[in-house]
């Protein structure tokens, strides 16, 4: 599964380093360890799912922590 974080107004250089920092924090705090890869040219994120008793829910709470980490790292 392949997505990007994408802020309003979307600049895709600093999403890029947005996605990458998203990464990095959920890394370091513990809270997950998401991929990256690049796709045109521009930072995804990407869930490498091993556990074939993984839930939508799971998916979707992950998802929703990617979502909260990158606002709180898009504030000023």
């Amino acid at each position: 599964m392949l997505f990007r974080y994408v802020p309003s107004p979307d600049d895709p250089e600093a999403s890029d380093r947005l996605n990458e920092a998203i990464r990095l924090r959920l890394l370091a705090t513990g809270e997950a360890v998401i991929g990256r890869t690049e796709v045109g040219g521009r930072v995804h994120l990407k869930l490498t799912l091993l556990d074939p008793a993984t839930t939508e829910t799971e998916v979707a709470g992950l998802v929703a922590l990617v979502a909260t980490t990158g606002a709180r790292l898009d504030r000023p």
